[in-house]
This record gives C-alpha cells, sequence and structure tokens, in this order.
C-alpha cells in the first residue's frame, strides 16, 4: 500500500501527459522549422549534413545529426519524425515529477507534475520535432544526476559521468539549454562539499571535451548572428506576457493557480520556509531570462517563449513549491486539473488551433483544384520559405508551380508582369509566411473573382481567384464586413468629393473619366476626417478603373492619415505600374492598406495621385472605403 501511495500519482500524471501528447501528434501540419530540418536530411554523408544542413541553420548539430539518422531507419512521415520528441515529452513530465517531489515534497510535486502535463506549452513543443521539448528532457535528466551527484552521495565517479553526459546532450541540442546547463553548473559550485568538488569538476570536463568538435560549428554560428532579422527586441514588460502564455496565455488560469496555491496556505495558516531549492529553481529561471534578455537588447534578438522552456520547469516550481498538504489542497487539485482540461481555457481547446503555419492543408487543395479545373487553367502562385515544404505532402501528385515568391519586394514586378501575360483563367495563390498584403490587391486587378478561399488562422492561406466566376470579396481577406463608402466618382456628376482641375474630365468612347497629366504633380485628391475610433477601422479600400497608353512606371496610389497636429501617423503607397501592363485597356485597380494601429483615435484621411514622373493615364469610377473590425 505505501508502494501504490507513492507510485500511484505519477502513474496518473504519466497516463494524463501519454494520453494528450499522443492524441493527434501526427494528424497536424508539420510546421516550417519542422519542415526546414527535414529538407536539410537530403545528404548523401554526414560532412554534407554539416556543411548543408547544420552550420546553415543557427541551431547546434545534436537534433540535426539524430534525425538524419533517424529517418534513414523509420522514414520522413510525420509519425515517425515526432515520435522521439513525444517520448521525450512525455519522460520530461516524469522527471519534474521526481525532482519536485525531492526538492519540495509529494504535494508541490503533483501540482506541477500535473501542470507540466497539461499546459499547452510544454504540450505543443512535446508535438514538433525541433530542439525544444528535448532540451527540456535533457536539462531535466541533469539535474537529476546533477542533484544525486550534489546533495545525495551518489556514487561519486558513475555520476559525474552521468551529469557530464547530460551538460553534452544539451549542449548540443539548442545554444539557450546549453546557457541552461552552464547556470547550472555555477550554482552548484555554491552547494557541492569539498569532497565531492573534483567528481563535480570532473562532469563540467567531460562536457567540455565532448563539445570540442563542436566549437568550429558554434564559431560559425556566432559569425552568422541569430534571428534579429525577423525578431523584435523584448519589452520591458517580456516576462509578464511570458508567465501568462505559459498558462495558456490565460490570465484568468494564472490566477487560479496562484489562488490555489494562497487558499493552502491560508488553510494551514503558515508559508513554507524558503530552502536552496527554491534558491536554484529561482536562480535558474532568472538568470536564463535576464542573459536572453540582455543579448536581446545588446547583440541581437532571440529570447522568445521557446527558448524560456528550458527553464519552464522551474518557473512551475517556484509557483507549486508553497502548496501546503492539507485537507483543502487535496481537493483543489481536481479544481486545478478541471481548468487545465475543459475550455476555454483547458487543453481541450488546444486541438482546435492553428498554431503554427499549414502546409499539408494548402497541398491537398493545390492538388484538389488543379485536378478540378485541369492544371491548363490554373495558375499555381505560392509564397514560401521552399517550394519542398508543399511537394512534401503531394505524394505522388504533380502539381507545377507557375511563380515561387520568397518576399522581396521586387518580386511584385514580376508577379503583376506574370499575370498580365497568363493566359490562365483561374490563380490559385497560397501564402504560407508572412508577405506583402497587397499580393491581394495586384492578384484581384488581373483575377477579381474568389471561388474559394481557405484561411489557415491567418498564419498561412490559399485561394482561387478567377476572371469570370466566383464572387467579389469587399475586404481583401481581413475582416469582411459591410464597408462605409466614403466616396464613389465616375466623374459624370457635377459636385465632386474629390479636390480636382474639372478641366481634367474628358469624353472616352462615351463615358467620363479623368486624365491624369504633367500639370500637377499631386491629383485626385480626396481628404476627410472619419472617426477611426468609433468603429475600430482597420482597412482602407481604394477601388478603380486605370487606362494608360504604355506602362507607367512611377505613378503611384497613396493613402495617409495624419493626426489633429497635422504629424502625418501612417503613409502607404501602391505603384501603378503593377496594374498597367495591359496598355490600351481599362485595368481593375485596388489598394487596401491595413490601419490596425490607427484604431484608437481620430485621424484625417488622405486619397491621392503621386504622379512623380508626370505620366498620362485615365482615372474611372474611383471608390474609397472604410472597413470596420
Amino acid at each position: 500500500m505505501n508502494k501504490l501511495k507513492t507510485y500511484l500519482p505519477l502513474a496518473i500524471i504519466l497516463v494524463i501527459a501519454s494520453v494528450v501528447r499522443f492524441y493527434h501528434y501526427d494528424a497536424w501540419s508539420l510546421s516550417n522549422d519542422e519542415l526546414s530540418a527535414i529538407l536539410r536530411l537530403h545528404f548523401d554523408s554526414f560532412s554534407q549534413l554539416i556543411e548543408g544542413g547544420v552550420k546553415v541553420d543557427g541551431h547546434p548539430a545534436g537534433v540535426q545529426v539524430f534525425l538524419f539518422y533517424w529517418t534513414q531507419l523509420f522514414g520522413l512521415s510525420a509519425t515517425a519524425v515526432r515520435l522521439p520528441f513525444v517520448l521525450m515529452g512525455i519522460f520530461s513530465v516524469v522527471l519534474g515529477y521526481i525532482i519536485a517531489r525531492r526538492w519540495f515534497g509529494k504535494t508541490p510535486a503533483l501540482y506541477a507534475g500535473l501542470a507540466m502535463a497539461l499546459l499547452e506549452f510544454s504540450v505543443l513543443y512535446s508535438q514538433v520535432a525541433r530542439p525544444y521539448i528535448s532540451g527540456l528532457f535533457f536539462i531535466l535528466l541533469t539535474v537529476y544526476f546533477w542533484d544525486g551527484l550534489t546533495f545525495r552521495n551518489k556514487p561519486k565517479r558513475t555520476y559525474a559521468i552521468l551529469t557530464g553526459l547530460g551538460y553534452a546532450l544539451a549542449m548540443y541540442n539548442h545554444y539557450f539549454s546549453f546557457l541552461t546547463v552552464f547556470v547550472l553548473g555555477i550554482i552548484g559550485l555554491f552547494y557541492v562539499k569539498k569532497e565531492r568538488l573534483w567528481p563535480y569538476l570532473l562532469a563540467g570536463i567531460i562536457a567540455v571535451v565532448l563539445f570540442l568538435p563542436h566549437i568550429p560549428i558554434t564559431l560559425h554560428h556566432l559569425s552568422i548572428g541569430g534571428v534579429g532579422g525577423w525578431l523584435g527586441k523584448p519589452s520591458g514588460v517580456w516576462i509578464f506576457n511570458h508567465l501568462v502564455y505559459v498558462f495558456n496565455e490565460s490570465r484568468f488560469l494564472l490566477f487560479v493557480s496562484l489562488v490555489i496555491v494562497a487558499a493552502t496556505c491560508i488553510y494551514a495558516n503558515q508559508i513554507p520556509r524558503w530552502t536552496k531549492y527554491h534558491t536554484i529553481s529561482s536562480a535558474l529561471f532568472l538568470t536564463v531570462f535576464v542573459i536572453g534578455f540582455g543579448y536581446s537588447h545588446l547583440v541581437d534578438p532571440v529570447l522568445q517563449n521557446s527558448t524560456m522552456i528550458f527553464v519552464f520547469p522551474f518557473l512551475l516550481f517556484m509557483i507549486f513549491s508553497w502548496v501546503k498538504s492539507n485537507k483543502v489542497s487535496r481537493y483543489l487539485i481536481y479544481l486545478l486539473a478541471a481548468f487545465l482540461l475543459i475550455p476555454p481555457d483547458g487543453i481541450t481547446g488546444f486541438y482546435k488551433e492553428q498554431h503554427f503555419g499549414e502546409f499539408e492543408g494548402v497541398s491537398e487543395r493545390f492538388i484538389q483544384w488543379n485536378r478540378e479545373y485541369g492544371d491548363e487553367e490554373v495558375s499555381n502562385i505560392l509564397v514560401v520559405n521552399d517550394p519542398y515544404y508543399i511537394k512534401y505532402y503531394f505524394d505522388g501528385n504533380k502539381v507545377e508551380f507557375d511563380k515561387v515568391l520568397y518576399g522581396e519586394e521586387g518580386e511584385l514586378d514580376d508577379l503583376s508582369n506574370y499575370l498580365a501575360d497568363t493566359q490562365d483563367s483561374k490563380v490559385c495563390y497560397a501564402r504560407t509566411r508572412p508577405f506583402n498584403p497587397q499580393v491581394y490587391d495586384i492578384i484581384r486587378g488581373y483575377f477579381p473573382l474568389v471561388i474559394e478561399d481557405k484561411n489557415y488562422g491567418d498564419l498561412s492561406r490559399i485561394t482561387l481567384f478567377s476572371e469570370t466566376e466566383g464572387q467579389i470579396y469587399d475586404s481583401v481577406f481581413r475582416k469582411r464586413f459591410t464597408p462605409d463608402v466614403l466616396v464613389y466618382e465616375d466623374f459624370s456628376d457635377k459636385e465632386m468629393d474629390l479636390d480636382i482641375n474639372t478641366e481634367n474630365i474628358v469624353d472616352t468612347l462615351g463615358k467620363k473619366a479623368y486624365r491624369v497629366g504633367s500639370q500637377q504633380k499631386y491629383d485626385l485628391n480626396f481628404s476627410g476626417n472619419y472617426e477611426f475610433g468609433s468603429q475600430g477601422i482597420n482597412e482602407i479600400a481604394v477601388r478603380g478603373k486605370l487606362f494608360s497608353g504604355q506602362p507607367l512606371s512611377k505613378a503611384m496610389l497613396v493613402v495617409s492619415l495624419t493626426n489633429d497636429e497635422g504629424e502625418q501617423v501612417f503613409w502607404k503607397g501602391m505603384p501603378l505600374k503593377h496594374f498597367s501592363r495591359r496598355p490600351e485597356e481599362w485595368q481593375d485597380i485596388i489598394f487596401t492598406p491595413e490601419t490596425d494601429e490607427m484604431s484608437l483615435a481620430d485621424y484625417s484621411l488622405k486619397v491621392y495621385i503621386w504622379n512623380r514622373k508626370s505620366e498620362t493615364l485615365l482615372m474611372d469610377k474611383l471608390s474609397i472605403s472604410a472597413y470596420g473590425y
């Protein structure tokens, strides 16, 4: 019975952790990072793998080398690739429970273990084949042996070797897991007994020796820098936002956890004393955070929620170590479990969310639409880091990409040229990474109708456009609410809402149009006040018809906002050359810049043609609309 009481809580937590991690783990699309790693496995030798698969990535070689040999044995399927990480995620929960029980007792370990098992943070990265949950597993394994070497009088030589191996595994896994075990090693110097100092130092020497072959790779990674090109510097409240993120991005769930801890202490009328294990847990968590925060501001932004997973258990230890073992805590554990399980903040809602960009669903629609309409009628356009990420899921189906965009602004010229020349009647456009949203505007200038559109949490999107069938979407796939039309001008009325020279209104084939020429640098001006704060405007749409005798080069349609002081707070321009690739034809134009950050105050809206090179063009049916949330 004593053994049952000892091991039953761990067994229950193990079952819970296993169920939530195995459930659906291979059914959702591989992420961008996972597909990048798989792409970098296609080499014939270990040396090629290091040069082409490791040095270019910026992470230590451990996980990539492991996947190189693992996939040779078990294949490249999501089931095979993710399985080791699911298992390491489960065993991380087990190790977290064991360490918490050693350091703080059975009840705090039960609470911390349950949280580790069910919080989305640890579940998500247990289902992703990247060096996050593996790093957490290696760190907890190292802490287990480190604790035995430092505090438990375990066999010196054996535990020195095991601790050293644990250090090395974490060092080869990720540079933040490297940092974590480095901090752990420094902390231990303040606690290790004299008779264990040399075995303790031996563990560090073993780790250094094992990592020596990797030093040239690490130096190369330092020379190429980190992810500062796309990752911003953390704000001063980053750590508080991270605490909320850890608890399923729910302030309520964090609050409930803290209230439960406080309730057990109040019932016991006692606050547990501070121990060395509180010092170790807080030092690990805070030191890694402070170093990551400082490095992000002084050198290169590297701090992310994902990189803090390596010290995630120690945060839970600090919170739940104060839970007192009493009647209240024995009942409140069920309340915590309920909140961790049920919606809206529990793990059951986790499986319905889109956590990363979608590649499998996008691939399926490429196949479906090309098969349904015929690949000779569909132009396939893709924004992606590498086409392999989509082709991975083609499974023998042949779909050719007519245009692949990688995120460079100059590609918009190539895109508009292609759209003007293609003979296809439909365009299948997919975005699997952030890119200039004006791509949708350019496509709709040539293919104004939409047959089908699928959005994956706005992380990925695929749309089938057409010239002749489908429907017109009021808003460019952001918020499809009915717009407020601020102005519509076909230049046939005597009363104009635009600041224009009426002498430039001309008759073309029986209809009126406005001629923009060399007389004015700024033309077709609209200026008006709109209370953005009252409705939360997030998009301005400008539409019209354009005719030019030859392709334009510099003329631009501009939308700007100014505040009460006359300061320009927003400016966005759309080159009209993208809509002038078919001279001697009237061409649809549309420009829909997002203005989310402008929704808190009243601004003056200005729309105009900036004719920088005194080019000649005709405009007709010009409308300006505002879209709300």
